[in-house]
């Protein structure tokens, strides 16, 4: 009995013994393990001195190709013969010794080696070794609420440069497609993910894109309002009730305050104008429709980030006009037709001063800010609140879209011959200009309208054309000096100068072969054309010279003027020959022709003499001369009513009658 006790008991220490050998073991395993492959382990002290060892190698047959390529260079090795190479057979060709295994570990650039691996301890190591490592990017992908949606991206800069696409998350859309920019540290960035709202209005439209009720005649739908959609950041469904969604109603959320950050996706084909208009709660907007539409987010004044999509086709005028805050544009799309109508429609964008583009864009690029075609021969827009006083216009750059300077802070610019064409309303309401040298083929319709501080002009040698109301309402404008010869250069100036009211004179070169002045009128070189008699030049009465034969149009628009003679040596008269000049009381007229809306607008014109040379009155030549009850006529009433006029020849006028040589008409 007391045997087979001592047996039970010799066979419970052995297990228990076991166990604790068992236990003994792996702790000495655990130790062997950690001394081995720890951070100070055999192991990772090996693979550490390996590491080190080749990178070193690495570096020296750097420094060797770099010595030689000094050699072979003759000592004038510039910045571009600098070494950047990436991939295995690149490398080898500069590191000779460099191993495969190291390939999407290392880069060389601009002769330097670069750690692109995400490793920490080799990392470690390469810091140690004062080799550059390339920058980290961590991108992390929230719901507006702080919510993970998916997996951080994280990779290294190389270049420093970085642009990633935000992937597709269903249900959601991101606020911005593409993350890039220039990595100086380290860096986190979180991309904001909208959640699609079906909660919005939408409206059936048939397959001719009117709108329907007939559920089965319904092949897509627009956006017709906010509906019962209470989320402030809104993404668009691209599907509504299995049809896709092609457009937004004009003024579907116009004066709408809640929306604060907006995703309009591709599938939108059409947006109606005024959708967002007054939408002043809107601060975040991605647009990815087809176009952007007639002031589509005029007045959103808390609007301070636009990303225009890839898909944008077009870009309407004054489409984000008084958007007060907004200072962020990112362009995304290619389209070489974006911009073609888009004059002033970043009017009123007083804290823009950059553009950005990203660099893969085919079309598009900015320098110093200013959006330029990707050649850079077309400068497309000059941001309103960029603060230069004065602008160089780079020497390849041969076109200026319409209102590329539109509303900006520039004081003075040259636009030198290099400049083949300008488009309209170029610098309208660029209240900062004062000083301006043209020397561009043309300057073009309302070019400087609304410059209501320009006070000195230069029209140079290469200016052919002058287009009308190229000048209008430069109210500070006194000094314009007339290099052009070109003789067409005021064909086309109808009131080019309107209300220039302190225009008293134009000055013109003495060698001049095309104009010249008279006390301060502008003359064609032989005196025979009156070109343009200055809009703030005091006189009560001028005596047109006797050898002119003809009057430009718009020769005498808003001038001050109270009384003219037309004689019969005047052959012709231009249209809009005295447009809106308020002061002109008394006009006697004896040439052959009155033109189309000659004295138009002039309201204070109360007394007309018409003599017998006068043939015809064209359309409205005396159109709102409220003044004019009666007109005299020198010659009979036959020869009155033979005179030729058109149906219009006194609309908005007080004529009841014509006192004629021979008695009175009666109208």
């Amino acid at each position: 009995m007391k045997a087979q006790i001592l047996q039970k008991e010799e066979k419970g220490i052995t297990l228990i013994a076991l166990v604790i050998t068992i236990i003994v073991l792996l702790i000495l395993a655990g130790v062997t393990i950690a001394t081995l492959t720890g951070e100070n382990g055999l192991l990772t002290k090996n693979h550490e001195s390996e590491f080190k060892t080749d990178i070193a190698t690495f570096q020296e047959e750097l420094r060797i190709s770099i010595a030689e390529d000094y050699l072979e260079k003759q000592g004038q090795r510039v910045d571009s013969d600098k070494f950047n190479a990436k991939g295995y057979e690149n490398i080898i060709k500069i590191i000779p010794s460099f191993k495969k295994k190291y390939e999407k570990k290392l880069e060389v650039k601009e002769d330097e080696l670069v750690y692109i691996a995400l490793d920490e301890l080799e990392r470690k190591w390469m810091s140690e070794m004062e080799i550059e490592l390339a920058k980290k990017l961590t991108i992390n992908y929230l719901d507006t609420q702080g919510n993970k949606l998916a997996e951080p991206y994280i990779t290294t800069v190389p270049n420093k440069k970085y642009s990633v696409v935000s992937p597709e998350i269903a249900g959601y859309m991101p606020i911005k497609d593409i993350i890039e920019g220039e990595l100086t540290e380290d860096t986190e960035l979180t991309v904001e993910y909208y959640a699609i709202c079906n909660d919005l209005a939408f409206t059936g439209l048939d397959s001719n894109g009117n709108e329907t009720e007939d559920e089965a005649g319904i092949a897509s739908y627009t956006v017709s309002g906010i509906g019962n959609c209470n989320n402030p950041k809104v993404a668009i469904p691209k599907e509504y009730n299995g049809k896709s969604v092609t457009q937004i109603k004009a003024k579907a959320f116009s004066s709408n305050s809640t929306i604060q950050g907006l995703v309009i996706p591709s599938t939108i084909e059409a947006v109606g104008t005024e959708a967002f208009y007054g939408s002043t709660g809107l601060k975040e907007v991605n647009i990815n429709s087809k176009n952007i539409s007639y002031i589509m987010f005029c007045g959103c004044t808390n609007l301070e980030k636009v990303i225009i999509g890839e898909n944008v086709e077009s870009i309407a005028s004054r489409a984000f006009d008084r958007c007060a805050k907004l200072s962020d544009v990112t362009i995304q799309s290619e389209s070489t037709k974006l911009f073609s109508n888009a004059a002033n429609s970043f009017n009123g964008c007083s804290l823009l001063k950059n553009f950005k583009v990203n660099e893969n864009n085919n079309s598009y690029k900015t320098i110093d800010g200013v959006l330029y075609s990707i050649d850079g021969t077309k400068l497309i827009k000059y941001p309103t609140a960029k603060d230069d006083v004065e602008y160089i216009i780079p020497s390849n750059v041969t076109t200026i879209a319409s209102g590329a300077f539109g509303y900006t802070k520039l004081e003075k610019i040259n636009i030198p011959s290099t400049i083949e064409e300008v488009g309209a309303e170029a610098f309208y309401g660029s209240t900062g200009l004062k000083e301006v040298n043209i020397n561009s083929k043309s300057i073009s319709y309302i070019m400087f309208c609304g410059c209501t501080n320009l006070e000195k002009v230069i029209i140079g040698e290469n200016v052919e054309s002058i287009a009308s109301r190229a000048f209008d309402r430069c109210a500070k404008l006194s000094d314009v000096t007339i290099q052009s010869e070109s003789t067409k250069l005021f064909s086309n100036a109808a009131n080019s100068f309107n209300g220039c009211s302190l225009l008293k004179n134009f000055k013109v070169n003495e060698n001049n072969n095309s104009y010249k002045t008279i006390d301060g009128v502008l003359y064609s070189i032989d005196g025979t054309k009156l070109i343009k008699y200055p809009t703030a030049k005091d006189d009560v009465e001028y005596i047109i010279p006797s050898n002119v034969t003809t009057i430009a149009s718009g020769a005498f628009g808003y001038t001050k003027l109270e009384k003219i003679n037309i004689p019969s040596t005047i052959e012709e008269v231009g249209a809009e020959a005295f447009y809106g000049s308020t002061g002109l009381k008394e006009v006697n007229i004896n040439l052959k022709n009155i033109s189309y809306i000659m004295f138009c607008r002039c309201t204070n014109l109360e007394k007309v003499i018409i003599g017998e040379n006068v043939e015809s009155i064209a359309e409205r030549a005396f159109d709102s001369c409220t003044k004019i009850v009666q007109l005299t006529y020198l010659g009979t009433i036959e020869e009155w009513n033979n005179i030729v006029k058109g149906k219009t020849w006194k609309q908005n006028t007080g004529i009841e009658k014509i006192v004629c040589s021979d008695g009175t008409i009666t109208l």
